[in-house]
């Protein structure tokens, strides 16, 4: 849905980007996808909060196991000091490389340096990393500039967006005047010279500096980290998240230039507090974002899947362990309806009181259940009204949900996978749009395995509806 809301913001209407973008495809998968999987994962908790407008966001659990980096080709820049670490002579000549294609650009090649590898995307924000070391003397006078803006042999030959990123790069230079403190490399071995610039960096008491507009997770934060580089990183995004785990830097507001301009003295100026900023990038990085520790945490919430369905498919519910207890071991079961059965249409409740005594009696002796062709939000409704026990299992909106409890976040799963096999909304309805006399109920009645409709009494035909339906 973000998506669709960037595309409208540029100027796109809903329809065109329907239409060409096939978005209500990608809606309905992605409504499945949230209703069937036993679990979903992300990167950061930035990544769930895209999913709060989908109807079905709060029937899955979202887990956050951010991706490692590789801390063999991403290691600290002292390492081969203290530890002999060993260089291929591909490796000695990337660093060779790397040091005379950004020496080349500097009159004094040797001071710290504020490096960053980025695309040339205008949502980098490379002009505003620009803008607040142009306008600030002090800056220039402590650190040179290093930007890695993509690979480049021509800038006409490439597409406009890229175009008009690196022609800006180049006039906001000679606007600020930074011959001599802005390298702008034009090509790097994206293997071999990447953690070799890093490195370099992080010798030379640099920072590394990601000030995108958003920035969705930010890997590059990751492996500059790794190599001992101290960051200045922006807040949209997944980096203010990675930041203050690290605890190797400080995030700011990239629309904020004095932020940006600040920040950056503040990691270059002390060598104690680089230092101490490089130290906790490099122990956290091990502990937080190795691809160890990623591994680790997905199989624990595999293995606890698993056992979950071992137990039956009955997932552990928060303050419901007596529904559990009750569902596993019970072996009789009272499923009613609400309309007509359990709530009399006429108002007489005879045998009400006696029910409900029964039903806060029952402890393991027997399962309670409603089918419904309710939601489980007017089921709630009803057992509030008449002060009924919570159900054990209820089944509503016509089957389509199976819930444990009143917890919408019970739900069970299996049941979805099961429904969802060779089901297909988008051609119901449209095959059933057509037929005389239907008409498609409101939005709120409906849902990913549910289509409700009204019968007309004009123009209904069944034996055409019969048909239309005849090939599902």
């Amino acid at each position: 849905m973000p998506k669709l809301h960037k595309l409208v913001e540029a100027g796109m209407t809903e329809e065109e980007a329907y239409d060409r973008y096939r978005f209500q495809n990608r809606f309905d998968a992605e409504e499945q996808t949230l209703a069937s999987a036993e679990f979903i994962v992300t990167s950061t908790e930035n990544e769930i909060n895209l999913f709060e407008d989908y109807e079905n966001f709060n029937l899955t659990e979202f887990h956050v196991v951010s991706p490692g980096i590789n801390l063999q080709r991403f290691w600290p820049y002292y390492e081969e000091e203290f530890d002999g670490q060993p260089l291929t002579d591909q490796q000695k000549q990337a660093r060779m490389m790397a040091k005379a294609r950004i020496d080349k650009f500097l009159s004094q090649p040797d001071k710290p340096f504020i490096l960053a590898i980025c695309r040339p995307d205008r949502k980098k924000n490379i002009a505003g990393l620009i803008h607040a070391y142009g306008t600030d003397h002090e800056l220039q006078s402590i650190a040179n500039l290093v930007i890695y803006a993509g690979i480049r042999s021509d800038i006409d030959h490439l597409p406009a967006g890229e175009q008009a990123v690196l022609t800006e790069i180049l006039l906001l230079m000679d606007k600020y005047n930074l011959y001599g403190k802005l390298a702008i490399p034009k090509k790097h071995d994206t293997d071999l010279e990447v953690p070799e610039i890093y490195r370099l960096c992080a010798r030379q008491k640099g920072v590394f500096s990601n000030v995108a507009l958003t920035e969705q997770f930010g890997l590059t934060i990751l492996e500059a980290t790794s190599c001992g580089c101290p960051v200045v990183a922006t807040n949209h995004g997944g980096p203010a998240e990675i930041v203050p785990t690290c605890q190797n830097g400080y995030v700011v507001d990239p629309y904020n230039t004095d932020e940006i301009r600040a920040a950056l003295k503040k990691a270059l100026i002390n060598d104690e507090q680089w230092m101490e900023l490089s130290n906790q990038g490099i122990q956290n990085i091990h502990q937080h974002y190795s691809w160890k520790s990623h591994v680790d945490k997905y199989l624990q919430l595999v293995k606890s899947t698993m056992e979950d369905s071992e137990r039956g498919g009955i997932k552990q519910m928060a303050n419901n362990n007596q529904i559990q207890k009750r569902l596993v071991t019970a072996n009789k079961m009272l499923i009613s309806d609400i309309d007509g059965t359990l709530i009399s249409e006429t108002g007489n409740y005879d045998g009400l009181d006696e029910l409900r005594e029964l039903l806060e009696n029952r402890e393991n002796r027997f399962v309670f259940g409603v089918a419904t062709g309710r939601s489980l939000e007017k089921v709630q409704e009803v057992l509030t009204e008449y002060n009924m026990p919570t159900p054990d299992v209820i089944i509503s909106s016509v089957g389509s949900y199976i819930y444990y409890g009143l917890n919408k976040t019970n739900i069970d799963k299996g049941w979805h996978q099961h429904i969802h096999y060779r089901w297909n909304r988008e051609k119901i309805v449209e095959a059933v749009s057509s037929v005389q006399g239907v008409k498609e109920q409101e939005p709120e009645n409906q849902n990913p395995f549910k289509i409700s409709y009204y019968i007309e009494e004009d123009g209904y035909d069944e034996q055409s509806l019969e048909a239309a339906l005849a090939p599902f």
